[in-house]
């Protein structure tokens, strides 16, 4: 079962890496938003495979892309920050209430964005980019929203992921 857990792991962290560098072709029409194409393969972990999946995917790959792309400055310090708040509120909500896909996903998209404005206050020791949380937030949710419905649609159309070992068992046969 380690093996299997770990291959899959390797797998959507690869995944979400691959979004993640093809998000960085896409040109950026207000600066500090992204799509955050990668966060498809965190929601799809953690509403298909569990709470583990997710936390190994999410922190796997800030760290990994911290390695391969950005190195480990202002960057990665932004991204782990919005990755921290959003994974301890996101777990929060997915454990303690019936928050659907799309609510766990707007919150964890605005939380994601304070944690970066959080960091960002702490870095410079100025409180200015406060001003900016109005339209990263708004952003941020709608595009948390938009990635809802992707993932959503994903894993309705999956068989069970408790499940997938007898589909394997039939496709060989």
């Amino acid at each position: 079962m380690k093996i299997r857990k770990m291959t899959v792991t390797a797998f959507l962290v690869a995944l979400a890496i691959i979004f993640h560098y093809i998000e960085s072709f896409i040109p950026v029409i207000v600066p500090g938003f992204h799509l955050g194409l990668a966060n498809v393969i965190s929601l799809f972990a953690l509403f298909y495979m569990g709470w583990s999946y997710y936390l190994s995917v999410l922190f796997l790959r800030v760290i990994l892309v911290g390695l391969m792309f950005t190195g480990f400055g202002t960057t990665f310090m932004l991204s782990l920050g919005g990755a921290t708040l959003s994974c301890a509120l996101t777990l929060l909500l997915f454990f303690f209430t019936k928050t659907s896909i799309y609510g766990v996903s707007a919150v964890s998209a605005f939380s994601h964005v304070l944690g970066q404005i959080l960091v960002y206050i702490w870095i410079v020791n100025t409180s200015y980019m406060m001003i900016y949380l109005p339209l990263l937030s708004v952003l941020g949710v709608a595009s948390g929203l938009i990635l809802a419905y992707l993932t959503a649609y994903i894993i309705k159309v999956l068989p069970n992921f408790d499940n997938m070992q007898s589909v394997r068992r039939k496709n060989r046969s």
